[in-house]
């Protein structure tokens, strides 16, 4: 079996913004450029869409918006 490192989340949330992530992908398509690059994920306990803007320096931490509330 391969082992991977164990890595930090890159973000977190409270439980009242939600209580399971589901899935995600950094979006690299052509047609919505505001979300370019961006990760894409939605909750499953509250319904919600989000993106994640990485950090513009390292170590700097990702940004949350709600796409879809």
């Amino acid at each position: 079996a391969t082992t991977y490192p164990r890595r930090e989340p890159i973000h977190a949330y409270d439980r009242g913004v939600g209580s399971s992530i589901t899935g995600g992908v950094i979006y690299r398509g052509g047609r919505l450029t505001e979300l370019q690059e961006r990760y894409v994920f939605s909750d499953y306990g509250s319904g919600r869409l989000f993106a994640l803007t990485p950090p513009a320096t390292a170590g700097g931490a990702w940004t949350r918006a709600t796409l879809v509330d």
